[in-house]
């Protein structure tokens, strides 16, 4: 896309399906709306306008958080019970969890990693838990690929869970402890509840915030 005709093109393109998109796309990268691309031969009749069932918006949950996908951010010095009692009570309704950290293997005595931050990035997740811990909130605050993991769920609109000093964690992060935003959560249940909302669209912004 760095060739200007290329980006004429695609836009062009874009023409025949909604001039809304076009549009967008067009402001986007800079660009005055182009002329449509001629059609190579004519288009059919759209079988349906609108499919509500591709949208996030309007197939919001039931409540339930079964099936979706939580990441547990953990580092040395992390708060083992405050991981435990968690990471029960979130697959107990049903979520599937998996405990991240910087390297594979024991991160305390009874916590161990499964999946690292770089090869288990937030778009794989629905939900993020920062637990407590004073040590590791200092280094997990301290790791880039954290604070992008975190950018990435709030810019997403996904619900965020800060225990105890996890809190400073977004704070390093920069992301702003909004008290009206109800899938910021500060316990577990509040969390939960969050979760089966899917998302907090109210937090979206364009260009996003973070």
């Amino acid at each position: 896309m760095q060739a200007p005709a290329i980006r004429e093109r695609t836009v062009s393109m874009l023409r025949n399906v909604s001039d809304e998109l076009a549009q967008a796309v067009a402001d986007g990268l800079g660009i005055a709306l182009p002329q449509a691309m001629p059609r190579v031969t004519k288009a059919p009749r759209a079988e349906i306008t609108t499919s509500p069932a591709l949208s996030l918006t309007f197939r919001p949950g039931d409540g339930s958080i079964r099936g979706r996908k939580v990441a547990i951010l953990t580092a040395p010095g992390v708060d083992a019970s405050s991981v435990t009692r968690t990471q029960a009570a979130l697959s107990k309704a049903g979520a599937v969890v998996r405990l991240l950290a910087a390297r594979l293997g024991s991160v305390e005595e009874t916590i161990e990693a499964d999946a690292t931050f770089e090869t288990m990035p937030s778009v794989l997740f629905d939900a993020v838990v920062v637990p407590g811990g004073d040590v590791a909130a200092e280094e997990l605050a301290s790791l880039g690929h954290v604070r992008e993991f975190l950018e990435d769920q709030f810019r997403h609109c996904k619900p965020i869970l800060t225990l105890g000093a996890g809190e400073r964690v977004l704070a390093e992060a920069g992301l702003p402890a909004n008290a009206s935003d109800w899938a910021l959560a500060r316990d577990v249940a509040a969390f939960i509840e969050a979760m089966g909302k899917h998302r907090n669209w109210d937090r979206i912004t364009d260009p996003p915030q973070i």
